[in-house]
């Protein structure tokens, strides 16, 4: 890479070495498990070549089939690029649309608390955008409702949903968002 070598075990060993400096620095499990998650993917990398989605991807892509599921006929427009200012999809059903933010966090025990929605809330149009947060946490700060219900009011949601077991939550979610 661009000069340099490096073994696998040398990879593998810069990994371990920030896993222990996380946990010895008291980082979070959230920090922890992402770079536990980032060391399984380079494993299979080294094993098979490819390098497996990560967990928010094929989070992505169950919510974006559920929404399908739910909504038969709709057209879910997954959002080029990634980027804190731009929703993940957007939902065009009935003559209606919403878009639809996904967050993904390893760490499931800690509230999602919405810090990262503001760059999002800021791009998105005043009275005329309806936005839906989906997260895999079943907690919910109070402090991330306000701020989607600040910019938003009415046209603002956040469901948790984790599988197929959620689909009646992000349900009711959706069809509120799309209603007239």
């Amino acid at each position: 890479m661009s000069g340099n070598e490096a073994s696998w075990s040398e990879i593998d060993e810069a990994v371990v070495s920030q896993i222990r400096a996380a946990l010895a620095n008291g980082e979070g499990q959230g920090a922890v498990e992402e770079l536990k998650i980032l060391q399984a993917r380079l494993r299979e990398l080294q094993q098979t070549g490819e390098v497996p989605p990560h967990p928010a991807e094929v989070y992505d892509q169950q919510v974006d089939r559920a929404i399908r599921r739910i909504l038969r006929g709709a057209e879910v427009i997954q959002q080029q690029g990634r980027s804190n200012a731009l929703a993940d999809f957007l939902v065009q059903y009935r003559g209606h649309q919403v878009y639809v933010e996904t967050k993904w966090r390893s760490d499931t025990t800690r509230p999602f608390r919405g810090s990262t929605l503001r760059r999002l809330l800021d791009g998105l149009e005043a009275g005329a955008a309806r936005l839906l947060i989906v997260v895999n946490i079943p907690s919910i700060t109070p402090e991330a409702s306000e701020i989607v219900n600040d910019a938003l009011g009415r046209w603002g949601r956040i469901v948790t949903w984790r599988n197929s077991q959620d689909d009646a939550a992000l349900s009711e979610a959706l069809n509120a968002l799309l209603a007239d």
